[in-house]
Order: structure tokens, then sequence, then C-alpha cells
């Protein structure tokens, strides 16, 4: 059966109600140096939230792509809402969707990753007091130990399948998918890919496309350059919008992993982590 990723409806809920939809998305440099950026959520994939797939576009040519090549896709977002008290931490693996690619929905990113692919439950470590008078332990001891019980904990969470399961809209539309296993779901076509791409395109401003119109960015603006970025503001730089969809990608965000921390009175957070295809390990720690 087909599961709704429980951290949905939150952060769904959250950008509705909210004007600000921007987020944090993370990345490690090819030199190892972590990357943040600001970006913009623009759309869940196939503006169906219950996929459970964040969608935020980007020039192509940026370093946050030359990042997740390098580091097999691996990202972590952060989101944000201070008027609802809500922060959510989201972290899994970036495909690119373009005009001529789209995603293989292949989890690469748990690859020499320790933290993402514990080993199975069989292999995980077990810590045990070195003898009774460890049961008197100071209170730095006791938060060692304890953040060695959370350790084992959290490597006993199976990790999740190596195939990302995203279903056809086109079969998602005549079927009662929740009747099918997920196994038994078919993937987005390439057409059907294509049709999102512009999708996402076709809700982007005009003064946005023409931004990837622009030199690449980070390079040093000379005086050619500067010129270009003067008639391209002014909407006389004669060039087409091709050339913006040449550069344009839309960055498809896999979900394996979410933290979900709500502030003010209730005070409470909840992790989830995906397991076999669509299901979800939910645990609840201390904020």
């Amino acid at each position: 059966m087909h599961h709704i990723p429980p951290w949905v409806s939150t952060l769904d809920s959250c950008i509705a109600q909210s004007q600000q939809k921007t987020f944090t998305f993370c990345t490690i440099s090819q030199d190892n140096m972590p990357k943040a950026r600001t970006c913009k959520f623009r759309s869940w994939l196939f503006n169906d939230s219950s996929t459970g797939v964040v969608l935020f576009t980007a020039d192509k040519r940026s370093s946050k792509i030359n990042d997740l090549a390098h580091q097999n896709g691996k990202f972590e977002a952060c989101f944000y809402f201070q008027h609802h008290g809500v922060q959510l931490r989201l972290s899994g693996f970036t495909e690119i969707l373009s005009s001529h690619q789209y995603p293989s929905l292949m989890d690469l990113s748990r690859r020499n990753n320790f933290t993402t692919h514990p080993p199975s439950p069989s292999t995980t470590p077990t810590f045990f007091p070195m003898d009774a008078t460890s049961l008197s332990y100071d209170n730095h001891s006791h938060d060692h130990h304890y953040q060695q019980q959370q350790f084992v904990r959290r490597l006993s969470v199976p990790p999740p399948s190596d195939k990302y399961p995203v279903v056809s809209p086109g079969f998602k539309a005549t079927h009662d998918i929740y009747s099918y296993h997920v196994t038994q779901l078919p993937a987005p076509t390439p057409d059907e890919w294509l049709a999102e791409y512009y999708r996402v395109w076709s809700t982007i401003r005009p003064a946005t496309k023409d931004k990837f119109k622009r030199p690449p960015p980070g390079d040093y603006v000379s005086a050619q350059s500067a010129a270009l970025l003067d008639s391209i503001s002014r909407g006389v730089d004669g060039r087409s919008l091709q050339m913006s969809l040449d550069n344009f990608t839309v960055m498809v965000m896999f979900v394996n992993h979410a933290d979900v921390l709500r502030l003010g009175p209730a005070n409470q957070r909840h992790l989830y982590h995906r397991a076999n295809d669509d299901e979800w390990v939910e645990e609840t720690v201390c904020p």
C-alpha cells in the first residue's frame, strides 16, 4: 500500500499559510566545505504533496550543481516558519530535471556515508557499563552513555530502499494506488517528466526567467558582462527565452529523513526515517 510521508502535512500546511516560501539548502563543496544558500520552494512534484518530493529551481551552471554531483546528490534543507513556530530539516538526495534529463530515482546518497547507511541490527554494537561502579557516574558520563544508547538505537533503523517510490501521475489519475503494493506502481514516463519540467517553467515569472540568460553565476563582472546585465534587466538584450531554458533546471529533492521541531507551548521534536520503499519510522526525541 502506498504511504504518504508523515511529515508532509506539516510542511504543506505551513507553506500554504505562509507568504515566505524560502528555505536554506546545504551541500558540501568539492573542497569539503559546507555551503548554504537560500532557495525558494516552487512546488511539490507533479503538484502533488502526497509524493513528499520538493521542487526548487536552479541555474545548471551554479556551484550547487557541481556540489551535488560530487556528493551523489546529498543535501540538507531547513525550513523555518516563525509565525507557526515550526522548523523542518530534510535530508536525502537531489536529482536534476531538465528538457533532456530526468531523475533515475536511484538513491546513491548513502554510498560511503555511515550515518545514512547503517549496518543491519545484527551487526549493531552494544555498549555496556564497565562495572557496577559506573552506575554512580556523574552527569557528564551519564550524558555520554545516553548519547551512546541513542546512537545504537538510531543505527537499528533500517536503511531506505535504493529506488525512491514515485508513481506515474497518469497511472495515479486512473487507478486507486492505495490498493496496490508500492512495487507494483509504475514510475513516471519520460513524457511525464518532460511535462513536469515545462509545468514548473510556466510558473516562473518573466523577470525570473530572464535571469537564466545572464552570465554564469559567480563570474566576475567585466565591462562587457555589465552591459549585458543592464540590457537583460531592461528587456533589450535580444536573446530568446530558449537561452534561459538551456540553463534552467528543476531540482528534485527526494527526502529520506525529516526532523520536525515545534517550538512554543508544544515544544516537541519528531524524527522520521524512510525505511522500506515508502514506509516511514517515527521517533520522538527531546527538542
